[in-house]
């Protein structure tokens, strides 16, 4: 019997250590196995991040979720959360790029993101 739920229980561990090896792996190559992804991300970043924009554009950077001034296209902040935890409506919404026109919209969005 003890040896019975030792294997269970090493089962059940190896288990969880394969969830979470996926987990960091995906977060690290977000839908890099897709072209139309890449391209249509790319795209939509382009359109986005044109010079005559003002604001902010929070979306994916390398798995994270970043901010990027809209008027430069540099990147001014790449917060801790990673957005393979995030709903798919949220990732979706972040790989796409969303617009913000001031600090306080930027504040309240990050907020809703990373909470």
């Amino acid at each position: 019997m003890k040896k019975t739920v030792k294997i269970i229980l090493v089962c059940v561990m190896g288990a969880y250590a394969l969830l979470g090896l996926i987990m960091v792996v995906s977060s690290v190559y977000p839908r890099m196995n897709n072209p139309a992804l890449i391209i249509s991300a790319t795209a939509a970043t382009e359109q986005k991040t044109t010079p005559s924009e003002s604001g902010y554009v929070v979306k994916t950077v390398s798995g994270r979720i970043a901010v990027e001034d809209a008027s430069t296209g540099k990147i001014i902040k790449t917060t801790d959360t990673r957005v393979a935890i995030l709903p798919e409506k949220d990732r979706d919404e972040l790989e796409r790029g969303i617009t913000v026109s001031d600090k306080s919209e930027l504040r309240s969005v990050l907020e809703d993101l990373c909470s």
